[in-house]
C-alpha cells in the first residue's frame, strides 16, 4: 500500500513536469517537445517496473497526456483568440485615430475657409464705406454751395422787396402830386371861361403849370413801364 502511494505521488510529479514543459514549449519557441516523442518522454517519466504493479499508473499517464494536450490546444487556441483580439483593437484604435485626424483637418480647413471668407467680407464693407464716406463728402459740398446760393438769394429778394417799397412810395408821391396838378389844372379852367382880359402873369403861370403836369404824368408811365426816366422838359 505504502509502494502504490509513493508510485502514485511520483506519478503526479512527473506529470506536473510535464505539464510545466509544455507549457513553457507553447510560449517560448524552440523549447517544444514534438509530438513524435511525447511517448519517449512518457515512457521515460513511467519506466515498465512489472505487469502487474505499473498497469494503473500507465493508464492514469495515458489519459493525463491526453488531457495535456487537449490543455495545449487550448492554449494555442486561446493565445491565437488574444492575438486576434489584439489585432482588432489595434485596427479599432487606428481607425479612431484616423478618424480624429481627417476630423480635425477638415475643421481646420472649415476654419480658413470662415476666415478667409470673413477677410473677404471686411474687404468689400471697407470699400463699400469708403465709397459712401467720398458720397458723404461730396453731398456735404453741395449742400455749403447750396446755402450760400440760398443765402444770395435771399439776400438778393430782400433787396426786391426794398426796391418794390420804394417804387411804391415814390408811385403813392407821383399820385397825390398829379392829382393835386389835376384840381389846380381845373381851377385855372374854370377862371379861363370868365370873360377875356389883357394876358397877365397868372397866365402863364397856368402854362408852366400844364407843362409840369405833363412832366409827372410822363415819370409815372416811365416809372410803371420800368423803363429809364426820359431826360429833359417836355415843351409846349
Amino acid at each position: 500500500m505504502g509502494a502504490k502511494r509513493w508510485n502514485g505521488a511520483k506519478t503526479c510529479n512527473l506529470v506536473i513536469t510535464f505539464m510545466l514543459v509544455a507549457c513553457i514549449g507553447s510560449f517560448i519557441p524552440g523549447v517544444r517537445i514534438p509530438d513524435g516523442n511525447r511517448n519517449v518522454f512518457v515512457e521515460r517519466a513511467f519506466p515498465i517496473r512489472s505487469s502487474s504493479a505499473t498497469r494503473e499508473p500507465d493508464i492514469l499517464a495515458s489519459s493525463d497526456i491526453e488531457k495535456l494536450s487537449k490543455e495545449d490546444s487550448s492554449l494555442k487556441g486561446s493565445t491565437k483568440q488574444r492575438e486576434g483580439s489584439w489585432i482588432k483593437l489595434t485596427q479599432s484604435e487606428m481607425e479612431a485615430k484616423r478618424a480624429k485626424s481627417s476630423f480635425a483637418q477638415r475643421s481646420r480647413v472649415r476654419k480658413l475657409q470662415y476666415n478667409t471668407e470673413l477677410e473677404r467680407h471686411i474687404q468689400a464693407l471697407q470699400i463699400e464705406g469708403m465709397g459712401v464716406s467720398a458720397e458723404l463728402e461730396f453731398l456735404d459740398q453741395q449742400k455749403f454751395i447750396l446755402s450760400l446760393e440760398n443765402k444770395a438769394l435771399k439776400q438778393h429778394l430782400d433787396g426786391l422787396s426794398q426796391e418794390h417799397l420804394v417804387k411804391c412810395l415814390q408811385q403813392e408821391m407821383l399820385e397825390r402830386e398829379i392829382a393835386r396838378l389835376r384840381a389846380l389844372h381845373h381851377h385855372q379852367q374854370q377862371h379861363q371861361q370868365q370873360p377875356p382880359a389883357p394876358p397877365t402873369h397868372s397866365q402863364s403861370n397856368s402854362r408852366d403849370l400844364e407843362i409840369q403836369f405833363a412832366n409827372l404824368f410822363l415819370k409815372h408811365k416811365e416809372s410803371n413801364s420800368g423803363r429809364e426816366p426820359i431826360t429833359g422838359l417836355l415843351h409846349i
